[in-house]
């Protein structure tokens, strides 16, 4: 597999790639449990009890690319601690992969796109932060046709899970500096517990001092995941009840069960640190709940992401510079009951809100140059329509 990073487009993160930002720029301090049905999987993060800021960041895409494929990614960062920006890292990070993601108009193997675009996340993270944000990641990659793939970077991890069987298993492998140090023939680990180093990690997402290509990317593939799902943690899941964790999780049937009793588990045993989960119920069906009245043709592609309790649906019209009728207008979206969190705290307005924001034009982008091994976003013109839905109400 090339391990080329993706070249980047005249702007770093594009329309999609900024709106997504913006949204996880604020609301995080508050716990939330989200349930996606038509992707059969939860989403919840709670900052914890110790710590002042949620610096997690946790979203499930659907994505109708322009090389006619139907994808979905579930990503999950955390923003390393000793880092000032490490939410704005974690953030970054997934805002470019959906964009990324987006923009594919050639059809790759999956594992050549997620390790392209994990590289490419890692590229924009170090131009936009400069050294002063950092994040892991856990990323999990499915196609319509029942494919999946996953990459862990740092020491979030991820899991196979089988409800049915009872099966919970961790299936990633945390870069940390024992972990690098136990493949040498060393007799004696102590001096990391002497210097304060165990639980170090070894590889993030944003550092300076090397290039994307220098990450050591491990791809999991569908048979790590048998036939059933997956979950993607941050490690104030486990940190001081791990084997509650564990069997918690093992024990645990449906997605919003995993995740509720996780987060509540979290903060019983002291709420340590900020913890996301991500629970997938099935790898290979994950992808298959795309929207249907996305227009899979030449002329539009388009994204759906789910961020906390907002729905995020683009529309991307977007055309070959020899065509030229206008981009049509995003079809309206309404947010089912089952979207709207019902763990979340009724709030006072009762209002549904809703926008529909319009893209620039992007005429003026050049064509990229061609790259060996590389994922390549190839456009000419583009036009993008925006529709977010929130509720403010539960079971609006």
């Amino acid at each position: 597999m090339n391990n080329a990073s993706v070249i980047k487009p005249a702007q770093p993160l594009g329309y999609v790639g900024s709106l997504v930002a913006e949204m996880f720029a604020t609301g995080w301090t508050e716990p939330f449990i989200e349930n996606i049905p038509e992707h059969g999987c939860t989403i919840g993060t709670s900052t914890g009890t110790k710590r002042a800021r949620n610096e997690d960041r946790a979203a499930i895409a659907s994505v109708a690319a322009r090389n006619g494929e139907r994808y979905c990614v579930a990503l999950l960062c955390d923003g390393v601690g000793g880092s000032s920006m490490g939410d704005a890292a974690a953030g970054i990070c997934i805002a470019a992969i959906i964009d990324g993601l987006s923009k594919l108009d050639t059809k790759y193997s999956l594992d050549r796109i997620l390790s392209d675009l994990v590289r490419y996340a890692d590229d924009v993270i170090r131009d936009e932060l400069r050294g002063k944000g950092q994040t892991t990641l856990s990323a999990l990659l499915a196609s319509s046709r029942g494919e999946c793939i996953a990459i862990n970077v740092g020491d979030s991890r991820i899991f196979s899970w089988d409800g049915r069987r009872s099966s919970f298993v961790q299936i990633s492998r945390d870069d940390t500096i024992e972990n690098e140090l136990a493949a040498l023939p060393l007799l004696d680990q102590s001096m990391l517990d002497e210097r304060g180093l165990r639980g170090t990690l070894s590889q993030a997402l944003g550092e300076v001092n090397r290039s994307a290509t220098d990450l050591r990317l491990t791809v999991l593939t569908a048979d790590h995941f048998g036939s059933g799902g997956a979950v993607l943690a941050s490690d104030g899941a486990w940190k001081g009840a791990e084997q509650a964790f564990l069997l918690i999780a093992s024990h645990s049937g449906k997605a919003s069960d995993l995740v509720r009793r996780t987060l509540s588990v979290a903060a019983w045993t002291g709420g340590l640190d900020n913890v996301s989960v991500v629970a997938i119920e099935n790898c290979r069906s994950f992808a298959a709940g795309n929207a249907p009245d996305l227009m899979m043709n030449y002329k539009e592609a388009g994204t759906t992401v789910w961020i906390r309790n907002t729905k995020l649906v683009i529309r991307d019209s977007w055309i070959a510079e020899e065509r030229g009728p206008s981009p049509q207008q995003p079809k309206h979206v309404k947010r089912g009951k089952e979207l709207t969190g019902s763990s979340r705290p009724k709030r006072k307005s009762a209002s549904r809100k809703r926008a529909s924001l319009a893209g620039p034009q992007l005429d003026g982008l050049k064509e990229l140059p061609e790259t060996s091994g590389a994922v390549q976003p190839r456009l000419i013109g583009l036009k993008q329509k925006v529709v977010i839905t929130t509720d403010d109400e539960d079971g609006q």
